[in-house]
């Protein structure tokens, strides 16, 4: 099963940083939008003027306390505001500047702080002395009264509301913190989550995850089109063309070093650039010395002929119904040493064909004939195809594409070669990105070729007479090298 692993949490570092880095962006700009407000504060203080006996204060102040979220409501009522409004002369209604005050009663005391709140810090200190004087008389005036009429409720402002020098909101730093939080939670927890819930495959630890099937390589990204698929031997020198050759020799020990071998290349399904894997592995394997035969035996959609630039009119559907001998049906692709043999004719029944008597037939002569026989075909998962034809070849090379390729159709391709009894000889990861480990820096680079006065040089520098050497040793070392560029580099055949 396709798990989240830790290392794939951390590669959602980047988006966590971008959310950190655009939450207290966001944050600090909106802070800038909001009008400043500035709180004043006017505190009061409740007593009960009620016998003078300790048990009258005690229960007076009992009561008292008990009253104090009762005198609270108070504070934003009608009776407290409306006088509020025509003596600050204020072009509001008492509910909205209800909206501007606030109470509080600390729990335990006869305490009570009116705060009011205005974008004007003047304008917000006379709001709160004013509630604050018009609280202690109406407070004062509806309490009960004693046998001399005075209230039994006294009231004292005991301090008065200030201007304030700093405004209270946007607290502009904790909006920033907040929002950086909530960025790095929002950015780098859905990461995490299209990471999990991403079922493509991106590296060889995800195919890994799915199947025990040897991994033989990764193919750096290459525009698969018809200019630039002859990598091998256009650009010989690329890292493209280096990964070819380490699948080449991973591929080596993988058929134990033996000759002739027949190697079905597919993939799971279309678009992952199979076609263009069996054309380049050829022509590392023609570069080794070996003879190759390149089969596209894709009779549903061929592309060899088109990636090639070599003529298809004339291919395996004609061989197979006996039009053409292979000799006179395989073409050379140019110096590269690989011969082709294209799809030909799309017939209407590629199935049986490539399953016929025919079929086993050609391989079998085109394996005496080439130490290694490439054959193309089409995806697992369309077709039977590739499932016929590996049984009648020594393997099969799977193909996936990075970022493209799910888990999903690796594991049904997987088990649908297992239930046909086919030998999967390994997988490979097509269009990889080599470039995020740092390690591999060192390894990417492309040879230069020496400068003409360098040429110069060396050629200036080289004894041309044989006859002007004193050593005789090298005269004999240089016949041995000349010897040995002559030799035939064929392995012969099992």
């Amino acid at each position: 099963m396709f798990r989240l692993s830790l290392k794939d949490v951390w590669r959602s570092w980047p988006w966590a940083a971008g959310g950190f880095a655009l939450g207290a962006v966001v944050a600090y700009v909106l802070s800038q939008l909001v009008t400043p407000m500035y709180q004043s504060t006017a505190v009061l203080y409740y007593a009960l003027s009620f016998g003078n006996t300790a048990g009258d204060l005690a229960q007076g102040s009992t009561y008292t306390e008990s009253q104090m979220l009762s005198f609270g409501e108070l504070a934003t009522s009608q009776l407290v505001l409306d006088p509020v409004i025509k003596s600050e002369q204020l072009p509001i209604t008492s509910h909205e500047l209800a909206n501007q005050i606030s109470v509080a009663t600390p729990r335990g005391t006869m305490i009570m702080q009116i705060t009011a709140a205005s974008a004007d810090p003047e304008m917000a200190a006379r709001i709160a002395n004013a509630v604050a004087v018009e609280q202690k008389q109406a407070v004062e005036s509806i309490a009960p009264r004693k046998s001399d009429g005075d209230s039994t409720v006294t009231v004292r402002i005991i301090q008065q509301a200030f201007v304030a020098e700093f405004a209270s909101s946007p607290n502009t730093k904790l909006n920033m913190v907040l929002g950086a939080l909530a960025g790095t939670l929002l950015f780098g927890g859905g990461a995490v989550l299209a990471r999990y819930l991403d079922k493509r495959i991106k590296s060889a630890e995800d195919i890994a995850k799915v199947t025990d099937t040897p991994f033989l390589g990764t193919i750096r990204q290459i525009p698969e089109d018809s200019t630039n698929a002859l990598i091998v031997a256009e650009n010989p020198r690329s890292p493209v063309a280096e990964d070819f050759r380490q699948l080449r020799a991973n591929l080596r020990y993988a058929t134990m070093f033996r000759y002739p071998v027949r190697l079905v290349v597919s993939s799971s399904v279309s678009g992952e650039g199979k076609s263009t894997v069996a054309i380049n592995l050829a022509v590392a394997l023609a570069e080794s010395g070996q003879t190759v035969l390149l089969i596209d035996a894709d009779l549903r959609r061929p592309q060899i002929a088109a990636y090639t630039s070599v003529e298809g009119a004339v291919g395996l559907t004609d061989v197979l119904v006996g039009e053409q001998p292979l000799s006179e049906a395989i073409q050379p692709l140019g110096d590269t040493g690989v011969q082709v043999l294209t799809s030909g004719p799309i017939p209407p029944n590629p199935g049986e064909l490539l399953g016929s008597r025919s079929m086993s037939e050609l391989l079998q002569l085109a394996s005496n004939k080439f130490n290694v026989v490439i054959i193309d075909t089409a995806p697992v998962l369309a077709v039977a195809d590739a499932a016929i034809l590996a049984h009648k070849g020594d393997g099969l090379l799977l193909v996936t594409r990075n970022r493209k390729t799910t888990t999903t159709a690796l594991t049904k391709c997987q088990a649908k070669l297992e239930s046909a009894g086919v030998d999967v000889m390994g997988v490979v990861l097509n269009a990889d990105r080599l470039t995020r480990d740092k390690n591999l820096k060192y390894y990417e680079y492309t040879p230069k070729e020496p400068s003409p006065a360098r040429v110069a040089t060396l050629s200036a520098s080289t004894p041309k007479d044989p006859a002007s050497r004193t050593d005789g040793s090298e005269n004999g070392d240089a016949s041995a090298e000349a010897t040995s560029r002559t030799e035939p580099t064929t392995s012969p055949k099992a």
